[in-house]
């Protein structure tokens, strides 16, 4: 009993799997490693699903850094906040009606803590007697020497350089840097 193979549009028709004929009525031949059928439309058209998977994981992981400096762009402490975080209060370090907060070691020492914990501020000034200035956008640290210690005032920038003004007055303006735009007023006059 011989099968006849079934026909479509004149072509014989092959079971699903088998490898496509090189001619009507014979079967194909199966070569190593060489593909037997030609490469899909996808293929030929654009990139492989790993690929695209490794496009969205290089997308994700660029979305999740930028989130995450944000996040911490958004939450930094101001210098005030930071020293009174950081820096136990003492009575008897209060002084020109600053709290005084008390740290140990050197004065440089907290500089370098503050400037770790708040970031680098917009300028740093020290005093002939050891004391150190940090002013920020709108506070200023005033950090000054004692005995085994260092005494340290965070406040709104005016309330500090208005309590130190013998040292801030030879560096800084009375009036912060952030309430300053630039805009000196229209018309006639002096001072401008």
């Amino acid at each position: 009993m011989s099968t006849r193979p079934t026909l479509l549009n004149g072509k014989p028709l092959e079971p699903a799997g088998a490898p496509a004929s090189s001619s009507p009525g014979k079967p194909a031949k199966l070569s190593r490693g060489k593909p037997t059928t030609t490469p899909s439309a996808r293929t030929l058209s654009g990139p492989s699903r790993g690929t695209e998977i490794a496009r969205w994981i290089a997308f994700g992981g660029i979305g999740l850094v930028l989130v995450v400096l944000t996040a911490l762009v958004m939450t930094r402490q101001d210098a005030e906040e930071f020293v009174e975080d950081t820096y136990p209060l003492h009575v008897m370090f209060e002084d020109r009606g600053l709290d005084g907060h008390v740290a140990a070691g050197r004065v440089s020492d907290v500089v370098r803590e503050i400037s770790d914990g708040v970031g680098s501020p917009l300028d740093l000034q020290y005093a002939d007697d050891g004391a150190a200035f940090m002013k920020y956008e709108d506070h200023i640290v005033a950090i000054f020497p004692e005995h085994l210690r260092t005494r340290v005032h965070a406040d709104d920038y005016r309330t500090v350089w208005n309590a130190y003004s013998e040292y801030t007055g030879q560096w800084w303006s009375s009036s912060p840097p952030s309430s300053s735009s630039g805009y000196r007023g229209g018309g006639f006059g002096w001072g401008k």
